[in-house]
């Protein structure tokens, strides 16, 4: 399902487009390694060194369009090398890809729940 979510959203193709250029360099891939932390994180991961966990689980490998997971020192080292224009460049991504998603559900009301506080609009 979230290979299928990635391809919708043309997740690589976004981050190809919009971000690459500001990420570290990695032999990886850049878009292969923002992928891979986007799928620690959605799977439970907390710390760098969880990506251990993963192993090689070819369904998180298809995910990311990798034949095999970098160790947590190799990324933790291509984390290290971010900097601010890299983070800024997400963020937009984000902000762009978020609101996309919001637009296109064409919702009435939309509530935000953030660590129990309720925000709502409408």
């Amino acid at each position: 399902l979230l290979r299928q979510y990635f391809s919708k959203l043309e997740l690589a193709a976004q981050i190809r487009r919009h971000v690459s250029r500001h990420l570290p360099s990695s032999d990886y891939g850049a878009v292969a390694m923002t992928l891979l932390v986007l799928t620690l994180i959605i799977s439970g991961g907390r710390r760098v060194r969880h990506i251990g966990y993963l192993g090689s689980d070819p369904m998180v490998l298809r995910c990311c369009g990798l034949q095999r997971i970098p160790s947590a020192r190799t990324l933790g080292r291509w984390l290290s090398g971010f900097s601010s224009a890299a983070l800024d460049a997400l963020g937009r991504l984000n902000e762009a890809l978020t609101m996309a998603v919001i637009r296109a559900a064409r919702l009435a009301r939309l509530t935000l729940d953030v660590d129990g506080s309720v925000i709502s609009t409408g």
